[in-house]
């Protein structure tokens, strides 16, 4: 009787049973706090283009080419009428690669273009945003396909040129260097346009035949050649500055 009084007035007390340790309570553990998330200053102001899988940019489908036709001819200002969508869907035919069809009604709205043209969209001076670059087939001579303009995409009427000919000289070559002397490759390459790992690059080149001393024989010469020369070139263009990753030149044998 005695050992159930004290059972009871131990649970009472607030005591543990017997044959049972005492409840401890849980330690108390110091969070540090989390300090504020706080912008780079060297972070971009604009937001930098999602990330474009590496390898060769291939033409613009034909929807991109007719959206971005309307811009070049405010661009040029070759005629005061732009043409509806329908009108160059009738005019205008390939995919891929793009010719008019009807040269009458392709002169009157200004489309200056009856080789193959091409298109491609891709940053190429990597600034973060994409671009135009639009190439035409010369006809004559090698068939060489030659650079348009290029043009930055950003804005919704007309067409910025970026004057890639014009700083890849700057950066190339010496101020008073002469036209002649201060000559670059400007004819498209294969593959033209690649997104590598130090950036997006352009690759360009130029073939000439040629006589036993080396000289070009022009397209229009009687002269026969036995080798053509061909001269290739890779340009990184970054920061308003275009720079040579690659240059090579070959003789080969006709």
């Amino acid at each position: 009787m005695r050992l159930l009084a004290v059972l009871s007035f131990a649970l009472v007390a607030g005591c543990a049973p017997l044959g049972r340790a005492p409840a401890r309570a849980a330690p108390v553990v110091a969070v540090a706090a989390v300090p504020p998330v706080v912008a780079s200053p060297f972070e971009p102001a604009v937001p930098v283009a999602p990330r474009v899988p590496f390898g060769e940019v291939k033409p613009a489908e034909r929807a991109t080419f007719l959206a971005f036709l309307p811009r070049l001819l405010r661009f040029q200002k070759r005629s005061t009428t732009i043409p509806t969508a329908s009108e160059l869907a009738e005019i205008v035919a390939g995919d891929g690669s793009y010719y008019v069809n009807d040269r009458d009604r392709a002169d009157e709205l200004g489309l200056g273009f009856y080789d193959p043209v091409w298109l491609y969209v891709a940053d190429v001076n990597n600034d973060g945003t994409e671009d135009y670059v639009l190439v035409e087939r010369n006809s004559v001579g090698l068939h060489d396909d030659t650079i348009v303009g290029v043009f930055d995409r950003l804005g919704p009427d007309s067409l910025t040129e970026l004057g890639f000919y014009e700083q890849a000289r700057a950066s190339l070559f010496p101020p008073d260097a002469t036209d002649g002397e201060a000559q670059l490759p400007g004819r498209r390459d294969s593959p033209f346009i690649e997104v590598t790992a130090m950036g997006t690059v352009m690759s360009f080149m130029d073939q000439w035949v040629v006589d036993g001393a080396g000289d070009a024989i022009p397209s229009w010469s009687d002269r026969t050649g036995d080798r053509v020369f061909v001269e290739r070139v890779t340009y990184l263009w970054k920061a308003d500055r275009v720079s040579e990753l690659a240059h090579t030149k070959t003789f080969t044998k006709l």
